[in-house]
């Protein structure tokens, strides 16, 4: 007979902490865009901002078919490509 392991529901920081990627800070969302918001805000077309998603350069959360990218990844992102 196989034993039964019941463990405590993970709390939303304890969960924010296991989903680090790629060494970003892996806090909760504050604010999520969708990829309209995002092409706006960056003033880039609409491959651009997929482009930029399927490298790895932003972070998207799924619900369903709906994507959404974090603003502060974004707008730390955007710091970190601009070259003066």
């Amino acid at each position: 007979m196989a034993s039964i392991v019941i463990r405590k529901p993970r709390t939303i920081e304890a969960a924010a902490e296991s989903a680090c990627t790629n060494g970003r800070s892996s806090a909760v969302p504050e604010m999520l865009l969708t990829l309209r918001q995002v092409m706006a805000f960056a003033s880039v077309s609409d491959a651009t901002v997929r482009r930029w998603i399927r490298h790895g350069h932003l972070r998207v959360y799924r619900a369903g078919r709906q994507v959404r990218v974090d603003k502060a990844d974004l707008v730390s992102f955007m710091r970190g490509s601009i070259q003066l």
